[in-house]
């Protein structure tokens, strides 16, 4: 009668170093794990330099190569949409100076500008929409006119499928379209 519990204790043990075996070699191998940990940590130096980097004097600098960058990684979808007609090509901007804001309103306007960023991400799945990118948008030029965040905003706003423009009343000023 020993015995059979002895076996039954045997049994659970090789169960469980099986589950335990089988969790090893199914899981995500340490390359990719360490490759993923080296991303978010380079994710995170690089949210901490641009930090950083906005406190500084050449702020101004810094901020128009992100938003260059930002312009030329626009997807070649958009280019495709241009092309279809979806999106019209806006004509060129209009350039206004850049204002050095305060820390706090830096801050503020960041904050939104992220928020217009994910809304916009949102608004482009099946049954969304455009409406709080707009408004987070629309807040930030009239808060914010001469700013960084003001300039993407309005790039933001250039890169809406004409449709939901119109919808919207998005105007050309809005855009920093000049006439």
């Amino acid at each position: 009668m020993n015995t059979f519990w002895l076996k039954m204790a045997g049994f659970a043990v090789v169960v469980v170093v099986l589950i335990v075996l089988v969790n090893v070699f199914t899981g995500p191998m340490p390359t990719e794990q360490v490759q993923d940990d080296e991303q978010t940590v380079q994710q995170e130096q690089a949210e901490e330099s641009a930090s950083e980097s906005q406190r500084e004097s050449l702020e101004d600098r810094s901020s128009r190569r992100a938003l260059e960058r930002q312009q030329k990684s626009v997807p070649n979808r958009i280019d495709a949409m241009r092309q279809r007609g979806v999106v019209e090509q806006p004509s060129e901007p209009v350039r206004q100076k850049v204002q050095d804001l305060e820390i706090e309103d830096e801050v503020q306007a960041e904050r939104l500008y992220q928020m217009a960023v994910t809304s916009s991400k949102i608004a482009r799945k099946p049954m969304m929409t455009y409406k709080k990118m707009v408004d987070y948008c629309r807040q930030i030029i009239q808060s914010y006119p001469n700013s960084i965040q003001a300039e993407k905003s309005r790039q933001l706003l250039r890169e809406m499928p004409r449709r939901d423009r119109k919808m919207y009343k998005v105007t050309n000023e809005e855009m920093g379209i000049g006439k």
